[in-house]
């Protein structure tokens, strides 16, 4: 008999509010860390190796928190303070 199911329901998520702060580990990466076709506007992901190296860079790979209230543009805010290799880019 496996009781065990029965002990130990699992735990529910708890929904996060508008203004609960969330952290999450963010990392900006350069165009010159990815090698892109000729003529196409396709950004592939970084090596395994070229990753390794920006996840060492401390100035590239930081936490940052935002709430779930905070538009598109607080975000560019955000990441732009955070990271100033952002401050002068527009997408």
């Amino acid at each position: 008999m496996d009781t065990n199911q029965d002990e130990h329901p699992p735990k529910k998520r708890k929904r996060k509010a508008a203004d609960d702060p969330i952290k999450k580990r963010a990392v900006v990466i350069t165009g010159e860390d990815v090698i892109r076709k000729p003529g196409s506007n396709e950004v592939p992901m970084p090596t395994t190796i070229t990753l390794a190296k920006i996840n060492k860079d401390k100035t590239r790979r930081k936490e940052i928190s935002f709430t779930l209230s905070k538009t598109e543009e607080d975000m560019k805010e955000i990441l732009k303070e955070t990271f100033p290799i952002l401050a002068g880019t527009e997408r």
